[in-house]
């Protein structure tokens, strides 16, 4: 859908169906994993004057997204956190989540293990980007050489997360894998 998108960019003069359709081949781009091409269309997006608060989150979302699935986690947090200041819904938690991911992964882990605890406090609602960034907290303390407070915060994760929720198994099974592996190799 992208092509059609493009298409109507190249026919148009009207801002409005501009701005729709460079939104829309941003979406398209970053669903057909087009990452290069959806974080050009993203920062197009962003340049436009009129766009709306929704479009300016949605962009970063998708440039965060991209450079994240790219593995440029610098750039991925620079958005995430664009996002996560943003509001308070589902969408900025998983942001304030994923910034966590980028923080580790870029050997940040003191700021890490700050980003998981906002992510507790400004998001506690959202129980599954909560639970799922105590796991990440588990790994910051693993490269921390802190192995008891992993395993306590595992065990945590698989005691309190509410078997309601809809992932139940999915974040259990991923704690309990976490925990499974610390332990077999803590007692090597």
């Amino acid at each position: 859908s992208a092509e059609y998108y493009e298409r109507l960019l190249n026919i148009t003069e009207n801002q409005h169906i501009i701005t729709e359709a460079t939104e829309g081949c941003m979406k398209s781009y970053y669903f057909d994993k087009q990452y290069d091409k959806a974080i050009e269309k993203a920062n197009q997006l962003i340049g436009i004057q009129d766009i709306n608060i929704n479009q300016k989150k949605q962009a970063n979302y998708i440039l965060g997204k991209s450079f994240f699935d790219k593995k440029d986690y610098s750039e991925a947090l620079r958005h995430f956190e664009i996002y996560s200041d943003i509001d308070n819904t589902e969408t900025s938690a998983e942001c304030a989540y994923l910034s966590a991911i980028c923080l580790y992964n870029t050997q940040r882990y003191d700021d890490a293990e700050e980003k998981v605890f906002f992510v507790s406090d400004k998001f506690s609602n959202y129980i599954n980007w909560t639970a799922r960034s105590f796991i990440i907290l588990s790994d910051v303390y693993v490269a921390k050489d802190n192995i008891f407070q992993a395993k306590e915060t595992l065990k945590s994760v698989i005691e309190n997360y509410p078997d309601d929720e809809t992932d139940y198994t999915e974040v259990i099974d991923l704690a309990q894998e976490k925990l499974d592996l610390i332990e077999n190799t803590s007692n090597e």
